[in-house]
C-alpha cells in the first residue's frame, strides 16, 4: 500500500526532521555540518523557503521551514540528496545516510509554535 501524499499547502509551517540510518552520526565533523549548512541556506534562497530554526545534532536534525509555495517535499528531497551525495563522496561510502522517510509535522497552533522554537534552539 502506497505512503499517503504529505500534506502541502502555500505559506504552511512544517517541524521536518530526520536522522541517521540505524541512529549512525551523519555529521562528523565542523566541516559536515558547515557543508549542509551552505546547502540549507542556498536552497532556502532559490526555493524561496523561510526558515526560522534550525538545530544540527550528530545524528539528527531539526528545521522549521515556513513553504510559501507548498514545495516541502522538492526542497527536503534536494536538501536530502545533496548532503548524501556529498557525505558518500567524502567518505568513500555508498547507501544510504538518512532513516527512512523523513518526518514533516504540520504546525497550526501557536502554542505548538512556540514550543517548537523553544525545543529546536
Amino acid at each position: 500500500m502506497p505512503r499517503p501524499p504529505r500534506l502541502q499547502y502555500e505559506g504552511a509551517l512544517y517541524h521536518a526532521y530526520t536522522r541517521g540510518n540505524h541512529r549512525e552520526v551523519t555529521f562528523r565533523d565542523e566541516a559536515d555540518y558547515r557543508e549542509f549548512e551552505s546547502t540549507l541556506l542556498d536552497l532556502c534562497d532559490r526555493m524561496e523557503i523561510n526558515l526560522y530554526a534550525w538545530c544540527l545534532m550528530p545524528n539528527h536534525f531539526h528545521l522549521l521551514p515556513e513553504t510559501p509555495n507548498a514545495n516541502l517535499a522538492a526542497f527536503m528531497q534536494r536538501l536530502l540528496s545533496r548532503y548524501v551525495h556529498y557525505f558518500n563522496r567524502r567518505y568513500k561510502l555508498t547507501g544510504h545516510l538518512f532513516q527512512g522517510r523523513y518526518q514533516a509535522i504540520l504546525c497550526e497552533q501557536e502554542t505548538y509554535l512556540l514550543e517548537l522554537v523553544r525545543y529546536i534552539t
